[in-house]
């Protein structure tokens, strides 16, 4: 589609410091300017994407009210919306409970839904170990300089690889 190669060559002219929603706006202020109608046929076919995405973002949200993290200014006034109650219960949660991405309420999860759930929790915390392992080893040598003025680019692949077999020997 048009629109997806003209996004993988704005990719390609990203500056080497950029915040995404700016460089978005900065890519769909061009696209309704040059392309109006194939912007309008893309966001179309991607409306499901976007409303899933939302969608999901509202849920994952949700659970993290549940866990208390909606902010130290609530808390601290220890106020309570009872229209929100639903999305703080700790039932009301829902979860990923199969590999087919189905989402169920905490209340209604099995034990098979429960460790499918601890299970994935396991490798994101994985991967997130092995990130930070690799971004501290790779810190430690950087120091104050630039990464690419200590590593070529074939070693900091070989570094990834390392630190990606130590994670998957692990689990």
């Amino acid at each position: 589609m048009l629109i997806d190669d003209l996004l993988a060559k704005h990719k390609a002219t990203l500056p080497s410091e950029f915040i995404v929603t700016i460089e978005a706006q900065n890519f769909l202020d061009a696209m309704h300017a040059q392309y109006p109608g194939e912007l309008a046929e893309w966001t179309h076919a991607h409306a499901l994407d976007v409303v899933t995405n939302n969608l999901r973002r509202m849920l994952l949200g949700d659970r993290q009210k549940a866990r208390g993290r909606r902010g130290r200014f609530r808390d601290a006034t220890d106020q309570f919306d009872p229209a929100d109650a639903e999305s703080v219960d700790v039932f009301s949660q829902r979860f990923v409970i199969d590999h087919d991405n189905m989402w169920r309420r905490l209340g209604e999860m099995t034990g098979k839904d429960h460790l499918f759930v601890a299970d994935q929790y396991t490798k994101t915390g994985r991967r997130a170990l092995m990130e930070a392992a690799f971004h501290r080893a790779i810190a430690k040598r950087v120091g104050d300089r630039r990464t690419d003025e200590v590593f070529g680019p074939d070693e900091l692949t070989e570094l990834r690889v390392t630190f990606v077999s130590r994670t998957d020997e692990a689990g």
